[in-house]
């Protein structure tokens, strides 16, 4: 028997889960929020969105940006952002080996 947990986090308001993580990863490998968003076949102003309301539910800045011009801007991930990153996935695996454990004990047929 299988079971999913979606993992969401923050302060006051929940802001950060597996998309925003999956779009700081994005993120980190291209150096582009541009390039991110097609990967992810989203828009750069909704990844922006996210983007803004994590930093401010969190109270840090998750992704350093240098305007582009001609050539486009450049993205990297702060250090916070790097190691938050790390610290998710890390939490998502356990809390989902803990929810499969207490699903197969609990409806597990006799």
């Amino acid at each position: 028997m299988n079971c999913a947990v979606k993992l969401v986090v923050g302060n006051d308001n929940p802001c950060i889960g597996p998309g925003l993580v999956a779009l700081l990863e994005e993120i980190a490998d291209s150096s582009s929020v541009m390039e991110a968003c097609t990967r992810m076949e989203i828009s750069y102003s909704k990844a922006w969105k996210l983007i803004r309301q994590a930093e401010e539910g969190l109270g840090c800045q998750l992704v350093n940006r240098k305007s582009g011009g001609n050539k486009g801007g450049k993205a990297e991930l702060t250090e916070y952002a790097k190691s938050f990153i790390k610290k998710f996935r890390k939490t998502e695996k356990q809390v989902s080996e803990y929810a499969r454990r207490v699903v197969l004990k609990n409806l597990a047929q006799d």
